[in-house]
This record gives structure tokens, sequence and C-alpha cells, in this order.
């Protein structure tokens, strides 16, 4: 498993809000809700968080883009 500071969604003030806990959810995967509270999904520790393309609009539209390559084990 990664340590906790190579997990992208930890790394910036935006995703990191939505991060549930620190604790995975299941083998490789961290519980993120969105910032308008209307999901949540499993995030990927390989996952990278794409800060530049996502974003809210008032409580009614929320956009969300990660990037995701699976690394060799």
């Amino acid at each position: 498993m990664l340590v906790f500071t190579q997990i992208d969604a930890f790394q910036n003030a935006y995703s990191r809000e939505m991060m549930v806990s620190t604790e995975p959810v299941a083998d490789g995967y961290y519980l993120m809700r969105s910032k308008i509270g209307a999901f949540t999904i499993w995030f990927p520790e390989e996952a990278v968080f794409m800060e530049n393309a996502s974003g809210v609009d008032g409580d009614h539209y929320e956009k969300l883009r990660i990037s995701y390559e699976r690394w060799s084990k």
C-alpha cells in the first residue's frame, strides 16, 4: 500500500476537503464526498485529482475530473 504522502487526493487543499477519511474503504481506495454532497466515490490511490478541471457552480452543479493509470505492482 502507498504511504499517505503519495496519494494525490490528500496533497492539495481542494481535494483533501472532500476526502472522508485517511482510512481506506477497501484495499487501495479512499472515500471521497463531493463538495455539494451529491455523491461519493471510492477514489483509487493511484488516481490524480485534476483541480484545474474540477469545480462547483452553486449547490446544484459539480464536475470532478481525475486521471487514472494503474501502476504495476
